[in-house]
């Protein structure tokens, strides 16, 4: 069920909000959620740390099939 229902969240943000990519932020043990994210065509492009976990997570990403050009990262997201 988990697996329909990003899916549908990660075909509504592309095709009708029109978004030019999707970031997933998982815990590094969370085995399963790396699994999903991966079925959705996600692959881990870095680590933040996060302060709530106070531990660094990985940030998966997959841009629209459609994008020519990576979009820029939010500050918040790139490496120190």
């Amino acid at each position: 069920m988990a697996t329909e229902a990003a899916t549908a969240a990660r075909d509504d943000a592309f095709d009708r909000l029109g978004l030019g990519e999707l970031i997933s932020i998982i815990h590094p043990e969370n085995a399963r959620s790396q699994r999903l994210a991966a079925k959705l065509g996600m692959s881990v492009e870095e680590q933040i740390y996060n302060p709530i976990l106070d531990r660094r997570v990985d940030v998966s990403h997959r841009p629209d099939k459609y994008l020519r050009q990576p979009l820029a990262r939010p500050a918040a997201l790139r490496p120190p």
